[in-house]
């Protein structure tokens, strides 16, 4: 399928030695209902087969276009080097190694059309294993004034769901020096354009693996974060309510003392809803 000159939807996938699941991430977007988009894939230096299989893909679907860079850049930057060259009017982000329902984009679009005071969409999404197993259920707030105040605590959009108006996207960037951050960053960013909200309904899979699971910096990434909420006070006038506050205090203070290997576990304890069984995927067809 040949690309329009200005396709609704600029789809920015960057990929780092992504080969066990990336195929199944580019046909989960090649089989959206609304298809008037563009793939920008950003080979970051991968040394295993991920661009041989960018080059497959693209040779048969010209909506795929391969940004390929020279040694490893990491995430925030080969998101930055897209982002000016997208031509959607609104920008998506996708992951190497999550799903995305076939129709993520026409629910998303939908959204943003019906409210303009909208810069920013994400949706709720199943957790999956490396099996493409439903294992987990995680869901986010529709409400934008709630989007807004849980910020102070965590990240009200799943960053690999999100869904941007472009003008507002390519006047902005990600902050390369902040790593595991650089989404809570943008987010404060977004909110001088408007607010952000999430399609009410499962649009996306997102794949826990075995390394994701735990992370042996988790109290750094915290108070990375943490430093992040402050300067967004500071700087970009962000204004949790007193409940916020207090509970962004009290967090700060529990994770002060908490083992930094429990810290993962717990936060997915509290924000995960878990089948009572394991559920197939849904999605066979990638598999």
């Amino acid at each position: 399928m040949a690309i329009k000159a200005n396709p609704l939807i600029s789809v920015l996938l960057p990929v780092y030695n992504g080969e066990a699941y990336l195929a199944q991430s580019i046909r989960s977007i090649l089989n959206q209902t609304l298809t008037d988009f563009e793939l920008i894939c950003i080979n970051d230096g991968s040394t295993d087969s991920s661009l041989k299989i960018l080059r497959q893909f693209a040779r048969t679907d010209k909506r795929i276009r391969i940004l390929n860079n020279a040694q490893n850049m990491g995430m925030a930057a080969s998101l930055n080097r897209a982002l000016p060259l997208s031509k959607g009017k609104y920008i998506a982000r996708m992951d190497a190694d999550d799903i995305s329902l076939s129709t993520r984009f026409q629910k998303q679009v939908a959204l943003l059309e019906s409210n303009p005071k909208l810069v920013a969409v994400g949706g709720q999404e199943d957790i999956i294993n490396d099996a493409g197993d439903v294992i987990a259920q995680k869901f986010f707030p529709t409400n934008p004034q709630t989007c807004y105040q849980v910020l102070a605590n965590f990240m009200p959009i799943q960053p690999p769901t999100l869904m941007v108006r472009g003008d507002a996207f390519r006047s902005i960037r990600y902050n390369t020096t902040i790593c595991k951050n650089d989404d809570i960053n943008i987010y404060f960013k977004l909110l001088q354009f408007g607010e952000l909200s999430n399609v009410d309904s499962i649009i996306f899979q997102y794949r826990q693996t075995a390394s994701s699971l735990t992370h042996s910096n988790a109290k750094k990434v915290y108070f990375m974060a943490l430093r992040n909420r402050l300067d967004a006070m500071i700087n970009f006038g962000y204004r949790p309510n007193l409940l916020r506050l207090i509970g962004l205090i009290t967090e700060t203070a529990f994770i002060s003392l908490v083992p930094s290997n429990w810290i993962i576990t717990i936060f997915n304890f509290f924000r995960q809803t878990r089948p009572t069984t394991t559920i197939s995927s849904s999605v066979d067809y990638l598999k």
